[in-house]
């Protein structure tokens, strides 16, 4: 709460914290709450020495922690992601897993877009639709 409340003072003086005191901050949380979710998004984006870093130290916290802590990761395939987190259960989600759910969405904002008037003032051709449609799909990669 305490860094909470320094932040609020005065938002206009913000700086990054450094790695250590975000992990004391991290485990002074951790063991204030009950339990925890620690949620990473898009670990493969971070440079490889910052990723090391982190799955360091979230392995340590997974091992360490005196109250229950859960991880989830989302991350693109990485050898050395797989190999330092393959002895924590893990589920892994292809890109082609939700391309029904891509698929369904692309045509509904499509339809929207073309009634509304949105997309070239509702006046589409069908073929046109259809490349539209395509090339969407095919170029989604899983997002």
């Amino acid at each position: 709460m305490e860094a909470y409340k320094n932040e609020q003072k005065d938002p206009s003086a913000r700086k990054c914290l450094a790695v250590d005191a975000c992990r004391k901050l991290l485990s002074s949380l951790l063991e204030y709450h009950g339990h925890a979710v620690i949620i990473i998004d898009a670990l493969d984006e971070c440079s490889k020495e910052s990723r090391r870093l982190i799955i360091s130290d979230l392995l340590s916290i997974l091992k360490h922690s005196n109250r229950p802590v859960k991880a989830f990761i989302s991350s693109r395939h990485s050898l050395e992601i797989e190999d330092r987190l393959r002895n924590f259960p893990n589920v892994s989600i292809e890109a082609t897993d939700n391309a029904k759910d891509i698929e369904n969405y692309v045509k509904t904002m499509l339809t929207r877009r073309i009634e509304d008037g949105g997309l070239l003032r509702g006046r589409v051709r069908v073929e046109l639709r259809q490349r539209i449609e395509e090339v969407l799909q095919r170029d989604a990669n899983g997002m």
